[in-house]
C-alpha cells in the first residue's frame, strides 16, 4: 500500500509492504516478504512473519510480510529490506559505500599520502 506523495521512478519492487507519505524509492530498491532463513523457500509459504517493536517479538500472522516504512523516508539505491522491516517516520539512511563527513577526520590512516580506503576490509568507497 502506498500513501500519498510516494516516489518510485526507477526499476524497483516494493511487495507486500506500507509504505508513508512521502517516501521516496530509489533505483533498485526491494522489499522482500518470505522468510528466506529455514532452508529451501516452500510455496505456499506456512511460517508466519515477526517484527521486533521496542523490544518485543510481534507474530504478524502473514506468512508474507514486507516492510513498514514511515513517512518522509528515502530509501538509497539498492537498499534491499528483509521481511518486518520497520523504519520510523523521518529516518535518514545512508546508501551503503557512501562517506560522509571527512574522511581523514574519522580515519588516520586515511591521512597518509598516497593511504587508499578501497582496498580496507571494513570500507567500500563508491562514487555518489
Amino acid at each position: 500500500m502506498l500513501a500519498g506523495g510516494c516516489l518510485m521512478k526507477h526499476a524497483s519492487f516494493v511487495g507486500d509492504s506500507l509504505l508513508g507519505r512521502g517516501v521516496n524509492v530509489d533505483a533498485f530498491c526491494a522489499t522482500t516478504g518470505l522468510r528466506r532463513d529455514g532452508g529451501p523457500v516452500k510455496e505456499p509459504a506456512v511460517d508466519s512473519i515477526t517484527v521486533m517493536l521496542d523490544g518485543r517479538r510481534i507474530i504478524t500472522v502473514q506468512t508474507k510480510f514486507g516492510a513498514v516504512i514511515g513517512d518522509g523516508v528515502a530509501l538509497p539505491a539498492r537498499t534491499v529490506l528483509a521481511p518486518g522491516t520497520l523504519i520510523g517516520p523521518g529516518t535518514v539512511l545512508y546508501p551503503r559505500g557512501h562517506l560522509g563527513a571527512t574522511v581523514s577526520a574519522l580515519l588516520p590512516a586515511a591521512r597518509a599520502p598516497g593511504s587508499s580506503l578501497i582496498n580496507s576490509p571494513s570500507l567500500s568507497v563508491s562514487s555518489p
